[in-house]
């Protein structure tokens, strides 16, 4: 895929960061770029692997408490068709409501559903996504893929409205694709209107805590990967192979 639009990251969505130092490495062997950084972000290098697919390491560090943390990255939502995954869904969710959102392969079309407005389209599109094994992104440009081995990733797909209103509550993070370890709770209308803490709510409303760098591995495919029998019959990308 030539001049592909998604780009601008991975942007750390809490803390500050500086680029240190830069080491490419071309052998036999690997071919990769790192980044030393200094601040909440303690490293990024990407590597290119035999099969095509690229692995984006990184770690950051951010002790406290947050709404959401992860990295984003910039893509048009004008170019976006639809998305494919495995994970929880068809339904976006909320740190408190996981519930009635199984592990599946699903697929949503694009759509622009805001509650209390029409048109209006169920499931909605935008929002975030959790317990993410991989993702295909269809869009006018082709197909590209994330995937990963570690547990817990989330994905948010661009800005959207949390409730009906003037206001997207709760804040959402920047960028317009993000890769998340933690997602935020989501409050009833009334309380947000009076507060947006919503741990009053419960344990489970409550902001996600970090005490210890958070070091994660994604791969990322741009085009269409090869596809084996098996896979086929699922519609999933050949993502063993990748780990």
């Amino acid at each position: 895929m030539d001049n592909l639009s998604f780009k601008k990251g991975p942007v750390l969505l809490n803390g500050a960061t500086t680029i240190k130092a830069v080491a490419v490495k071309n052998t036999n062997e690997e071919a990769s770029v790192t980044f030393t950084c200094e601040g909440n972000m303690r490293s990024v290098k990407w590597t290119m692997q035999p099969n095509g697919w690229i692995a984006l390491d990184y770690e950051y560090d951010i002790r406290g408490s947050y709404p959401f943390a992860g990295v984003s990255f910039s893509y048009p939502e004008n170019f976006i068709l639809g998305t494919k995954w495995l994970g929880k869904g068809p339904y976006r969710q909320w740190k408190n409501r996981m519930h009635g959102t199984p592990v599946n392969v699903w697929q949503n079309f694009f759509n622009n559903t805001h509650t209390g407005y029409s048109p209006v389209v169920y499931p909605e599109f935008k929002g975030y996504y959790s317990e993410i094994t991989w993702m295909e992104f269809n869009t006018v440009e082709g197909r590209f893929y994330v995937a990963s081995e570690d547990k817990n990733l989330s994905v948010r797909l661009f800005n959207f409205y949390g409730l009906s209103g003037a206001k997207p509550f709760p804040e959402l993070p920047a960028g317009d694709i993000s890769f998340l370890d933690a997602i935020p709770p989501m409050g009833t209308k009334l309380a947000l209107n009076i507060s947006p803490n919503t741990k009053a709510l419960g344990p489970q409303s409550e902001n996600t805590v970090f005490d210890a760098p958070v070091r994660r591995r994604l791969y990322f495919y741009f085009g269409l990967p090869k596809i084996s029998d098996a896979q086929e019959q699922y519609s999933r990308p050949e993502v063993d192979n990748v780990f």
